[in-house]
């Protein structure tokens, strides 16, 4: 369908598209290799993708409030300043990587999280401008941007790319992200 634009497609639904045609084409079981968060260790693990599942509930967190703009409106617990956010698109995620890389490269300071802050919120008590909303971000409470995070994850649809793991080499069990490497679109068999 041509009237589907990718860079206007929530990161959550994108993540699932991939997935699904990934399913679709080669089925469920995902053979990569992976390596043991507690000792190093490479080794070949299989994912079962079927599991995937949504994270996202249908409910509003309380003290948000969803827009007619597909927008979100929260008063942040410190400052008590009202704050308006939107869901990343595919496109703001591409924009957010760039400038991610961009820094890398000039050897600027890592700053993940005030990045994504800045791409997600829209309006920093009532006021538009981005100097106004960079500012705010750049200054904000470590106990209010916890807090936006917060909510963000639980309001932003995505899929959970996270399965059970246990490493043969020294006995790890837990749960690790499933590796979207090469393999999962041109699995070797």
């Amino acid at each position: 369908d041509k009237t589907v634009k990718l860079d206007q497609m929530l990161v959550g639904d994108k993540n699932a598209l991939l997935v699904g045609a990934r399913v679709t084409g080669f089925g469920s079981e995902y053979k990569t290799n992976v390596t043991c968060p507690l000792c190093d260790t490479t080794e070949e693990n299989t994912f079962d993708l079927d599991l995937i599942e949504n994270t996202t509930t249908s409910e509003i967190p309380e003290g948000v409030t969803a827009t007619d703009h597909h927008t979100y409106c929260l008063t942040l617990p410190l400052t008590n300043v009202e704050i308006e956010l939107k869901m990343m698109t595919s496109g703001d995620e591409r924009k957010f990587l760039e400038t991610t890389q961009r820094k890398k490269r000039s050897k600027q300071p890592a700053s993940m999280s005030t990045d994504m802050l800045k791409t997600i919120v829209v309006a920093v008590g009532g006021r538009r401008e981005k100097p106004v909303i960079a500012q705010f971000i750049n200054r904000m409470p470590v106990k209010d941007s916890r807090h936006l995070r917060t909510v963000y994850e639980q309001i932003v649809p995505n899929i959970d790319l996270t399965q059970d793991y246990f490493c043969d080499a020294c006995g790890y069990e837990g749960r690790i992200d499933v590796p979207l490497t090469a393999e999962f679109f041109w699995p070797k068999s």
